[in-house]
């Protein structure tokens, strides 16, 4: 009977170990390599070579996966996927743009990863070019040292005896009419840094050396967006909803942006007047009368409310009308 007893708990203990070693999480450095092929525009297909980062979080066998940009591919892609016997497979993909979908897939070993990514691309929406990125990417998981470690050895610290001391529980003080702190998903960037690349593709890229931060359908869109980060000097842009963001804005810091530029196509609104109304199963913001915005969902939708609230914006600004290819908001 302990004989059966202690094989069930070595199965026990080989099959953690074996599920432990497929934990992906970390941050990747990784290679990645393959071609951007248009269909109608010349030259027909671009190479893909370059260096960019790979964060995994995981909970059970489910993954997400977040990639840093690179050719053809725009920063902070999230795709959601699985684990398993050392192979992982994941996507992207969203109902309210069907033109657009990104899969990969691969294998893991210790701290290598390696895999493909697809993403095929059909028209359907201004400044997407019809084609396809085929890439390969191979990486290893970045090394977390503990610095209170070296050579693998910890240093003893040499214990002192203290005095017991009663703890004493914390005093949270409530303050009347103080909303709950709201999480933001922001990238910072430097302003001074933001320039205008021409993608060879009809379309042309914003980027602050780092990061994709918008592609553009033309060079007039693109560098009217430069115009406006530096004006307002913007070094955050916002988003509510990633991987797929339903609305975006951007920020001077902490502050709302202020002012005014020549030529700026905003529309006025009041916040203080501002109200959700659904609309079949999406909801809809408005400012009285007046049709705003539409969310695909009740969170989105009173997450953008409070934050339009918080920073006091008062008009909503649009660069490409009646397409717009940006969205920023100022008092």
């Amino acid at each position: 009977m302990k004989t059966i007893q202690y094989l069930v708990f070595l199965v026990a203990v080989l099959w953690s170990a074996s599920a432990w070693s497929q934990n992906l999480a970390g941050e990747y450095n990784i290679k990645v390599t393959g071609s951007n092929v248009h269909l109608h525009k010349s030259p027909a297909q671009s190479s893909v070579n370059a260096n960019t980062t790979l964060k995994i979080t995981q909970n059970g066998s489910r993954i997400t996966m977040t990639f840093g940009g690179f050719g053809g591919v725009s920063a902070a892609t999230i795709f959601k996927g699985d684990v398993g016997n050392n192979r992982f497979s994941a996507v992207w993909w969203y109902k309210g743009y069907p033109h657009e979908t990104k899969v990969v897939w691969g294998t893991v070993n210790g701290n290598k990863i390696k895999g493909r990514m697809i993403y095929p691309r059909v028209s359907g929406r201004q400044g997407l070019v019809p084609g396809w990125v085929d890439v390969s990417f191979s990486g290893n998981k970045k090394l977390v040292i503990n610095p209170g470690v070296i050579g693998g050895i910890k240093p003893v610290v040499p214990v002192i005896p203290v005095t017991p001391i009663k703890p004493v529980k914390p005093v949270i003080p409530v303050i009347p009419g103080l909303a709950p702190v709201l999480a933001e998903d922001c990238l910072s960037f430097n302003p001074d840094k933001v320039k205008v690349e021409d993608e060879g593709d009809g379309t042309y890229l914003l980027t602050d050396g780092h990061s994709r931060m918008k592609v553009f359908p033309n060079k007039k869109e693109a560098r009217r967006a430069k115009k406006v980060i530096r004006h307002y000097r913007l070094n955050k842009h916002c988003f509510i909803g990633r991987p797929d963001p339903s609305l975006e804005y951007w920020l001077k810091g902490s502050k709302a942006p202020k002012g005014g530029l020549k030529h700026d196509d905003c529309i006025k609104f009041n916040p203080s007047n501002l109200t959700l109304k659904k609309e079949g199963s999406r909801w809809l913001l408005r400012d009285g009368s007046h049709r705003m915005h539409m969310f695909p969902n009740k969170k989105e939708a009173n997450t953008a409310l409070a934050f339009i609230k918080k920073y006091g914006f008062k008009r909503t600004c649009y660069i490409g009308r009646p397409d717009p290819s940006m969205t920023y908001f100022r008092k």
